[in-house]
């Protein structure tokens, strides 16, 4: 929670100063309606972008602890949980440890490559091929 306040509390403030809440309040309108239209969509991206980072962290958190025995215990399936029994029978069954690690892989890579993605779309300064097609 205080994270994401940590995140919020500038976004905001920086939104009440530029942009669309300088206009809807030179409209006249009053003050909750500042609060409700314009100043949470830009909280709501930078909180998107935190939780889309963040997610690829937690699920190697999670397959980590549970490879070490530390985290889901064995009645409930977890990646982690299935590389860690699994690494002992490497030479004779190698595909039932080595498809989990490829799905840890791909899936925390997936949601890296979202994270980048929505930068780009939320914030178009600093999308790179946006600059080049500004200079051609």
């Amino acid at each position: 929670m205080t994270t994401a306040i940590r995140i919020s509390l500038p976004v905001a403030i920086l939104a009440t100063i530029v942009g669309a809440v300088v206009d809807t309040r030179q409209l006249g309108a009053t003050g909750w309606r500042i609060n409700v239209i314009p100043i949470p969509p830009n909280v709501a991206s930078a909180l998107v972008l935190k939780v889309t980072l963040c997610f690829p962290d937690i699920i190697l958190l999670e397959t980590g602890l549970s490879f070490l025995g530390l985290g889901i215990q064995p009645p409930m399936a977890s990646l982690g949980n299935i590389v860690g029994v699994e690494r002992n029978h490497l030479g004779s069954a190698w595909s039932i440890a080595a498809f989990p690690g490829v799905v840890i892989a791909i899936m925390t890579l997936s949601i890296s490559l979202l994270g980048i993605g929505f930068i780009d779309i939320s914030i178009p300064t600093m999308n790179l091929r946006s600059k080049e097609r500004e200079r051609k």
